[in-house]
């Protein structure tokens, strides 16, 4: 990253931070949908990608430039200390064999005017403009990539917010249904209806539970901060995601909708920019064809001062042709074309293994969206079946016909379907959130 950009990014934050510390702003979301939106609005690099295409349309304006006359004026005042001396054979001031040394000139001259010049033919000025509409392309394509890239940021940010939040709720249920285990267990000890192991099963659960609620409020806190970045917000700005997550209900299995990777338009690009430079070094070859003219007057003096009287300055008009043709330049200029036509082929070669590299990736990544899909089908319906067998132990361990170890084990088990569950939920929102960022 160069330090333009760099220093646009650190301007561009501490511009959101002190609008942050200004004021406080509510920010209130009932679906990603919504979500996107603002983050698509608000993003601070998102703007800074805006701003590198509207600098790339003024460069393009600047290499277009060639294609309109330079024109100039211009005043020239001279004193010549010491006139030139010219030698002249002596005949023409009748002094035969003789030569003879005459003074041309006035001591001051004035000059004043009007310049235009125009370019008929140089390859090179073209090849710069194309080029030059090539990088509005890029800084558009690689606008269009981050733009990809920042929904997939967001939507895993989210879905990962709320997980951990339904997690949280859940954790909290299992939080009150651990204590009480362990104070039966407790009471179970003093009466000498069960053993210590009982005790120390039920307070590694109840420990358990509590790091995993632990787990998912530091996923909670990350999500939700990371989506305060994504937004552009400052520390006094809160948001409000009003979305929850049915863990019991179904994902469904519609159709996949995957879009165009946004990145393979970057590479093509610069492919396509590379082959342009390869042709601009060639174009610094072929010959160049020009347009000059002046339109002026001149004053010459034997004193130090102006007159405008009529008559005292005298018409100095011309016009010229330049054609400028490259001879030898030291093999530079073929040096040059062969750099660009090595560029060019790297160019076209990252082209082609991004490509091969998408396509696995796309093919990859359907195939984890299956598996994931079956997995957390398969992990919520054993999440939700040992939840109704934890409900029908705890009855049959209140009528006296389950021991408390085994209430314990069918409580543990629980547990473990539901880190599964929740792992594997978290695993294909994942999965989702990049196939989501490419429609």
């Amino acid at each position: 990253m160069d330090k333009p950009l760099i220093a646009t990014l650190l301007a561009t934050g501490l511009l959101m931070q002190a609008r942050a510390q200004d004021s406080t702003r509510l920010t209130t979301v009932t679906s990603f949908a919504g979500l996107w939106e603002k983050v698509r609005h608000d993003n601070p690099t998102g703007r800074v990608y805006a701003l590198n295409i509207q600098k790339a349309r003024i460069d393009r304006s600047a290499a277009r430039s060639f294609l309109y006359p330079n024109v100039g004026g211009n005043f020239n005042g001279q004193d010549n200390l010491a006139l030139a001396v010219t030698p002249v054979p002596g005949e023409l001031v009748n002094r035969p064999g003789t030569t003879y040394y005459v003074e041309f000139g006035k001591h001051y001259s004035y000059t004043t005017g009007l310049s235009a010049s125009e370019t008929l033919f140089n390859w090179t000025s073209v090849f710069d403009a194309r080029i030059a509409s090539s990088n509005i392309t890029l800084n558009q394509a690689q606008a269009a990539y981050y733009e990809q890239t920042l929904k997939e940021q967001t939507a895993r940010n989210y879905y990962a917010l709320l997980v951990s939040r339904a997690a949280i709720a859940v954790a909290n249920q299992d939080r009150s249904l651990a204590d009480s285990l362990v104070g039966m267990s407790r009471q179970r000890l003093e009466e000498g209806l069960t053993d210590a192991a009982a005790l120390n099963l039920a307070r590694i659960d109840a420990g358990n539970v509590r790091s995993n609620l632990a787990q998912s409020r530091l996923l909670y806190d990350q999500s939700l901060e990371n989506l305060h970045i994504l937004l552009g917000q400052g520390p006094n700005d809160s948001l409000d995601i009003t979305e929850t997550l049915d863990l019991a209900q179904d994902e469904g299995d519609g159709p996949i909708n995957l879009g165009p990777d946004k990145n393979l338009d970057v590479y093509r690009v610069q492919a396509e920019t590379a082959a342009l430079q390869r042709r601009e070094k060639f174009a610094a070859a072929l010959p160049t064809l020009g347009l000059s003219g002046y339109y002026g007057f001149q004053q010459f003096r034997d004193d130090f001062a102006m007159s405008f009287k009529q008559g005292a300055w005298t018409n100095n008009t011309y016009i010229g042709l330049n054609l400028q043709v490259p001879l030898f330049t030291g093999l530079a200029n073929a040096n040059h074309w062969k750099s660009a036509k090595v560029s060019e082929q790297v160019a076209a070669l990252q082209f082609d293994n991004a490509r091969l590299q998408s396509q696995a990736g796309d093919d990859l990544l359907l195939r984890q969206h299956q598996d994931y899909l079956e997995m957390v089908r398969v992990s919520r319906d054993n999440f939700l079946l040992y939840g109704r067998n934890l409900v029908l132990s705890r009855q049959k361990f209140s009528e006296g016909l389950l021991a408390m170890d085994g209430y314990l084990k069918v409580f543990e088990d629980y547990l473990t379907a539901e880190n599964a569950y929740l792992n594997n939920m978290s695993n294909l929102l994942n999965v989702q959130a990049s196939i989501l960022a490419r429609n």
